[in-house]
């Protein structure tokens, strides 16, 4: 299998790392190519590197990893020289014009806490039906995901480059909408509230209203405590999914989910996908949706 990447950052580095690993566990053969926009020494797992954004090769698989503003123009670049693409999320700073993709190839984007075996528990425990209200919230710091660098001159803390809670954590959105639906409409407030040295909003807040449920969603760059969860309220009982203790608790029962990473389950999805084992569960036509609630 002949693989490219385009952008080789951290989260590059992480795909690349599991594509290997699912690629030894399924015997199949790999030839990765990186595409960057200054060559550096040697990159482990890495067979070639193009100083260029434009395609020199043919690809089975292509890898779009690097910034958010750049996705588009290099899905345009690399999508006649691929079978598949697969896109690190958000699509983009702006929706990706679908008149412009190709038919014959697939587009991908991904979608890692859809992956995660505590995301599992909720769809076989708790009824999307009966639920009638939804509080969710993702809380982290920004500069505890930077340790080993300045967060001021990472992309979440850049505007332009596509930075800001409603498209870096547009996870939360994804999730919701993959499980509960397209909401009949929705509100929404987002600026910069903390004194973090940031130009991108470190806030933002969802009110979603369904036919039969209403939806909350805090998004923030500040709390001191890590929180990745989501309340849901029946008629019979509350339950609380926690992506960060992967568990999911009632009332009267507590679901811990595996230890399984989420984004070697997602690999292991994607190359399922590649043999057309399973349907495409993120298309760009979706993935543009919640692009557009997130960004509204």
């Amino acid at each position: 299998m002949k693989v490219a990447f385009v952008g080789l950052g951290s989260i590059g580095r992480r795909h690349l790392q599991n594509l290997h690993t699912v690629a030894q566990n399924r015997n199949i053969p790999l030839e990765v190519h990186a595409y960057r926009h200054s060559q550096s020494s040697d990159i482990p797992l890495v067979d070639k590197q193009y100083c260029t954004t434009l395609p020199q090769e043919e690809y089975d698989l292509v890898f779009i990893t690097n910034p958010t503003s750049m996705h588009e123009e290099s899905i345009l670049h690399f999508q006649s020289h691929t079978k598949m693409m697969i896109i690190e999320k958000p699509i983009g700073i702006d929706m990706v014009d679908e008149s412009k993709l190709l038919s014959h190839v697939t587009y991908y984007v991904n979608c890692p806490l859809r992956h995660t075996p505590v995301y599992a528990l909720l769809q076989e425990h708790v009824k999307v039906e009966d639920v009638f209200a939804v509080r969710a919230i993702c809380s982290s710091y920004l500069p505890n995901w930077r340790k080993n660098g300045d967060y001021r001159e990472c992309y979440s803390a850049k505007a332009e480059l596509g930075g800001g809670v409603e498209l870096d954590l547009i996870h939360e959105m994804d999730y919701l909408v993959s499980y509960l639906g397209y909401p009949k409409s929705m509100t929404k407030m987002a600026t910069k509230v903390s004194d973090l040295e940031i130009t991108s909003h470190d806030f933002a807040s969802y009110l979603m209203q369904y036919e039969d449920k209403v939806v909350e969603l805090h998004l923030d760059y500040f709390g001191r405590v890590t929180k990745r969860e989501m309340e849901l309220y029946t008629p019979y009982d509350t339950y609380t999914l926690d992506f960060v203790k992967k568990e999911l608790r009632g009332s009267g029962n507590t679901w811990k989910a595996s230890d399984e990473d989420m984004y070697v389950r997602e690999m292991n999805y994607i190359f399922d996908l590649f043999e057309s084992k399973v349907e495409n569960m993120n298309s760009i036509s979706h993935a543009n949706q919640v692009l557009g609630y997130s960004k509204m």
